[in-house]
């Protein structure tokens, strides 16, 4: 059982990145947004703006169907900037920190089909089209830490904390589509889970169990 407890009202401050290796020049000319709902046209709309989806689903890489699935579901946007396909993705990240100050980081994560992907960063989960941030975040101390949670559990948010960061990146998980991130970043704290040392949890998804591992790391460690 969760129980929710609110700070004072919310204030953040926004922060931007720009994709500094890709020449960014100012406004982007905005092209088609992607709106099929089969992999053969979400292939077709990449690979139309030269992006070669090959590779998708190869080692650590996703696949066309959970990118079409993010898509599915409103996790995800992916249109064009400059003649090129950009994936839009809105997360929060939570940093949950214990008694000691240390912030629980997942380490990595185990697929269904048994590949290993680092992910050595703090809890994080994209929200849905329309999904408030704070309600994304309790969606996913549930869905990402459940297993690890007893009846006496807690989740308390530090409002005060929430700021809003935007990075550039070549995505990790879909290889040669630049991705652009709008962060939702708080502290947090979560009582009746480990608060030492690291653990594992598993969730269900759509496509099996995901074994989630996670270790508490100094801050250091984690901002370096």
């Amino acid at each position: 059982l969760i129980q929710h407890s609110a700070a004072r009202s919310a204030s953040w401050i926004t922060m931007s990145t720009k994709p500094g290796d890709l020449s960014y020049r100012g406004p982007m000319v905005e092209g088609p947004k992607f709106s099929g709902t089969t992999v053969e046209e979400l292939s077709c709309f990449l690979e139309s703006y030269g992006l070669d989806t090959s590779c998708y689903g190869v080692g650590k890489a996703k696949s066309l169907v959970n990118l079409l699935t993010e898509v599915a579901k409103g996790e995800t946007v992916i249109h064009v900037l400059d003649e090129r396909p950009v994936r839009q993705v809105e997360v929060v990240c939570l940093f949950l920190r214990n008694d000691l100050g240390q912030i629980l980081v997942e380490t990595k994560q185990v697929t269904p089909d048994g590949r290993e992907r680092c992910r050595c960063r703090p809890l994080s989960e994209k929200l849905m089209r329309d999904e408030p941030w704070d309600q994304g975040a309790i969606r996913g101390v549930q869905e990402e830490l459940g297993t690890a949670m007893n009846e006496n559990t807690t989740f308390i948010m530090d409002r005060d904390s929430h700021k809003i960061k935007r990075e550039w990146l070549e995505s990790t998980s879909y290889p040669g589509l630049l991705t652009v991130y709008k962060l939702h970043q708080l502290d947090a704290r979560l009582t009746g889970i480990p608060q030492n040392g690291s653990f594992k949890t598993t969730e269900q998804t759509d496509r099996g169990i995901i074994e989630n591992h996670w270790e508490w790391k100094n801050e250091k460690e984690v901002h370096n």
